[in-house]
């Protein structure tokens, strides 16, 4: 399992290995030593890495679409938490645009991400169906990749708008 701090949350990714050497993942979110979140499957992976990594993308990903205000910034990608505490952040200079782009950035990654895994989900199916296997939990994985990156797309669109907004009142600030 990998962790990371992100805003005031424990981001999780786990990888399961499965009988022919593929791997599971799964992602959970943790606020204050309380579950709050659990994935369930979200696909098969090559590598232990890269199904835990799908994993902390998940719950990023829910952390992003389900807080109100962010209260802190998010920790550097890669960084594992290693059961010390993570300084707080401290106030930053930066502007509301500045932090809406990094945003958007990061929201344009996860889609990223997403519609990755989203193929290789859809070619899995397909092989499942020429194998004549059931594929019921394939389409619902599929179902829900597809709302995830539609939520994302909403997402990243008020981020857009945001950023527009801001770049045109700027200069009437001034």
């Amino acid at each position: 399992m990998t962790t990371q701090q992100y805003y005031n949350h424990i981001v999780e990714g786990s990888a399961t290995l499965l009988s022919d050497d593929t791997w599971q993942g799964a992602g959970s979110v943790v606020q204050a030593g309380a579950v709050l979140v659990q994935s369930g499957t979200l696909g098969l992976f090559r590598t232990r890495e890269r199904a835990q990594a799908q994993g902390l993308a998940w719950a990023k990903s829910w952390i992003d679409t389900h807080s109100d205000s962010p209260a802190a910034s998010p920790a550097p990608s890669g960084s594992d938490h290693s059961g010390t505490p993570e300084p707080k952040a401290t106030p930053s200079t930066r502007t509301a645009p500045d932090c809406a782009a990094r945003q958007l950035l990061d929201i344009e990654r996860h889609i990223c991400e997403v519609r990755g895994n989203l193929r290789r989900q859809i070619r899995f199916a397909r092989q499942l169906r020429a194998d004549g296997l059931p594929t019921e939990f394939t389409e619902m994985l599929l179902h829900t990749l597809c709302q995830t990156v539609t939520s994302l797309r909403k997402q990243r669109n008020r981020l857009r708008q945001q950023l527009a907004t801001a770049s045109r009142s700027r200069p009437r600030s001034r």
